[in-house]
């Protein structure tokens, strides 16, 4: 179903995150799918995990916390600007992927559609006796994102603790010990202990969540991309079929698959924005573990902006232009032959809805809405940088 390195890619992520409690969410080896664990059978397991997600969003208050109150409200000496950006930069992140595990796990029912997704691709290379175009680019994003969420939390947990600027760390230093002198041994394993969990928890939902909708926008596409290319070999009769399947199977993802593109689309959005600027206007004033971090992550978000969701909108293109076309191709049988069955396939041509990939509850995703958004984005990655200056007191 996947292309070695994507299969590669996904045994790296098994492996990586080996020494972890059992998640939820996770892919199973055997035919390379996902799936989502049910608590009714397998609950004690998944206690670890129950409590480090709601670490996170403990996590997640803090980080919006100390960026209002330890700035603003009562400001404190050592509490710099570049705590509040990064801060703010780790909640939407974290927002995010909240927001994207949640739904999922709200939406159990959307796992099977993904693998039912991957054989559908499968199935349609092998019937119509057709190759998917290489997709060594999505192996090779996969296989990155995989290495980074592999080496995060040791990394970051580490650089978090020495340079200071995790929310632990200052919530620890002004709220539970005020008075008392805080540079110890035993404050820093606190501390460790305590961002810890949230890191590597956050790395492997982003890694897994990442891949998931990677892995289900490139099927997507080559299962778009197969049809297409067979469309006038088959009859009006045989293209419909094959469209209501795959219609079928979009109405049944789309309710998890419009709430995470939009999700997606945002954070990447505002993502390119902040981190662009931060690394530009912070060279040289930021530590270098801290700016490395919020480079791999704005490699990461441009990757998938630039690699994933063209084929993804063209995949939305191609099934509208795909109705259409079979339409003309009907009229012009009907025109010519005037008979009962060309009459019936006119019928059947026009009674084909068109699928058009929504994203969120107004916008829907082609190559005309991408390119305003690498347009906009654009823009807003030079307003912040021409208009806003970096300080780091």
């Amino acid at each position: 179903m996947l292309g070695l390195i994507e299969i590669s890619a996904l045994k790296l992520q098994s492996h990586l995150f080996l020494w972890l409690y059992p998640c939820p969410i996770q892919w199973k080896s055997d035919y390379n799918g996902i799936k989502i664990s049910q608590p009714s059978t397998s609950s004690y397991k998944l206690i670890p995990w129950s409590l480090s997600f709601i670490w996170l969003g403990v996590n997640l208050i803090l980080l919006l916390y100390e960026s209002i109150v330890y700035r603003n409200l009562s400001p404190k000496p050592d509490f710099e600007r570049i705590n509040v950006i990064i801060f703010l930069s780790c909640f939407a992140m974290l927002t995010f992927v909240l927001s994207v595990s949640i739904t999922m796990l709200t939406l159990k029912e959307t796992t099977v559609e993904f693998n039912t997704c991957l054989q559908m691709k499968k199935d349609m290379n092998t019937r119509f006796m057709h190759s998917s175009p290489k997709e060594d680019s999505i192996g090779m994003l996969l296989f990155l994102i995989s290495l980074f969420g592999g080496i995060t939390p040791i990394f970051l947990t580490t650089t978090a603790v020495l340079l200071k600027i995790d929310p632990f760390y200052f919530f620890l230093k002004y709220e539970i010990f005020p008075s008392e002198k805080v540079e110890t041994v035993l404050f820093y394993l606190i501390e460790g202990v305590l961002i810890f969990p949230c890191v590597a928890e956050c790395a492997r939902l982003l890694v897994v969540t990442t891949s998931y909708l990677i892995i289900l926008l490139q099927s997507i596409s080559s299962i778009a991309f197969a049809l297409d290319k067979t469309r006038n070999r088959l009859s009006i009769s045989s293209f419909k079929r094959w469209y209501s399947r795959i219609t079928i199977l979009y109405k049944i993802l789309e309710p998890v698959l419009n709430i995470i593109m939009y999700l997606a689309i945002t954070f990447c959005f505002w993502g390119t924005v902040i981190y662009t600027w931060l690394l530009t206007k912070g060279f040289g004033k930021i530590g270098m573990s801290i700016y490395s971090f919020f480079a791999f992550m704005l490699i990461w978000i441009v990757g998938g902006n630039l690699i994933t969701l063209p084929k993804y909108a063209g995949a939305g293109d191609r099934f509208v232009e795909m109705v259409k076309r079979n339409l003309q191709r009907a009229r012009e049988q009907h025109v010519k032959l005037r008979t009962k069955e060309t009459k019936i396939a006119l019928l059947e041509a026009k009674g084909i809805p068109p699928i058009k990939f929504k994203c969120g509850p107004f916008l829907f995703i082609n190559l005309a809405f991408l390119t305003e958004h690498y347009f906009l984005v654009t823009q807003r990655v030079f307003d912040a940088i021409l208009i806003f200056d970096y300080e780091c007191e």
